[in-house]
């Protein structure tokens, strides 16, 4: 994926594109974060293949009930799907999370499973298994072993307060 930028009213916005999406006048195209497809005039677009910057930091995340935990994890804030969260999370943080969901089901209702093997992450979504390489991000200067836990999944940060609220 490629992402352009639009500016409408002196503010930018951002799409995902492909290389086959690129028509003679115009690119078809998706907001960065999630959304429907769009088609920009070529006229429209400020700049093409553009490198966002990461901007990493640290935060709780969960889901919107706290009995499914609250976990650390490390965000790019530049980023979301569809308005959530797309967590990286070190080991002991995803082995929490394994603990915390054998009874786990997606959206179409089927059972989802985790599980580690060595230094790579096991998800099943109840049709396929995905296996998920650890990358080393960089935050605060330090570089960081994480694995992506976003997997389409509804994650949010979850604040101090909130968290002692809902205790």
């Amino acid at each position: 994926m490629k992402i352009l930028k639009v500016e409408q009213n002196g503010k930018p916005y951002y799409f995902n594109y492909r290389d086959e999406d690129v028509k003679e006048d115009c690119i078809s195209c998706f907001p960065l974060g999630g959304g429907f497809s769009y088609s920009i005039p070529k006229s429209d677009i400020v700049e093409m293949d553009v490198i966002l910057p990461t901007d990493i930091k640290k935060i709780k995340v969960g889901f919107d009930y706290i009995e499914g935990g609250i976990y650390d994890a490390y965000v790019d804030t530049n980023c979301k799907w569809n308005g959530w969260e797309c967590p990286w999370m070190e080991k002991d943080q995803i082995l929490k999370f394994i603990e915390n969901t054998t009874d786990f089901t997606g959206n179409n209702n089927s059972p989802m499973s985790f599980r580690m093997e060595g230094d790579v992450l096991i998800h099943h979504d109840g049709e396929e298994e995905y296996r998920i390489e650890k990358r080393i991000l960089i935050c605060d200067t330090k570089p960081i072993k994480v694995w992506d836990v976003s997997l389409g999944l509804c994650w949010q940060e979850w604040t101090q307060e909130e968290i002692n609220d809902n205790l």
